[in-house]
C-alpha cells in the first residue's frame, strides 16, 4: 500500500493550486507591464523594447522547445518567425515550436483556425491565402 490517503493528496493539490495563482498572477503582472512600457515608449516617441526582454525558459513535453501560453502565441511566433504562411505551411512552423496539437491535420487546422479568425484584422490577416501578422 503507497503512503498516499485522499487526504494528503487533497493538501498537496491545494498548495500546488495555490503556488499556481501566485504564478498566474506574476504573468499577468508581467504582461500588463509590458504593455504600459509600450505605451509609454509611443508616446515618448521611443520604440519599445518588449522583444528583448527575456522570457522565461518554460519546457514542454519533453522536447526542449520552449512552451507558449496559448495557441495565439504559437501563431503569433510562427508569423513572426517566418512570414506569411498558408494553413498548411503554419501547421508546421508550429509544430516545430514545440506545439504538440492533436496530431490530426484536420483537428489541428480547426484549434489554429481559431485565434487566426478571432484575431483577424487586429493582429492577423488572410490576403492571398496566406496568414500574416498585421
Amino acid at each position: 500500500m503507497s503512503n498516499y490517503s485522499l487526504e494528503t493528496i487533497d493538501k498537496e493539490l491545494e498548495e500546488i493550486e495555490s503556488a499556481l495563482e501566485e504564478y498566474r498572477a506574476l504573468i499577468q503582472r508581467r504582461a500588463t507591464l509590458q504593455q504600459l512600457r509600450a505605451i509609454i515608449a509611443k508616446l515618448e516617441n521611443k520604440e519599445p523594447t518588449i522583444a528583448a526582454l527575456p522570457l522565461p525558459v518554460v519546457p514542454v513535453n519533453g522536447n526542449s522547445k520552449q512552451a507558449l501560453d496559448s495557441h495565439a502565441d504559437y501563431v503569433r511566433e510562427a508569423l513572426r518567425k517566418s512570414g506569411p504562411l498558408t494553413m498548411s505551411e503554419l501547421l508546421e512552423a508550429v509544430r516545430e515550436l514545440g506545439w504538440k496539437g492533436s496530431g490530426d491535420d484536420a483537428k489541428d487546422k480547426a484549434r489554429l483556425n481559431n485565434p487566426l479568425y478571432r484575431g483577424k484584422g487586429t493582429h492577423f490577416q488572410l490576403r492571398h491565402g496566406k496568414w500574416s501578422l498585421i
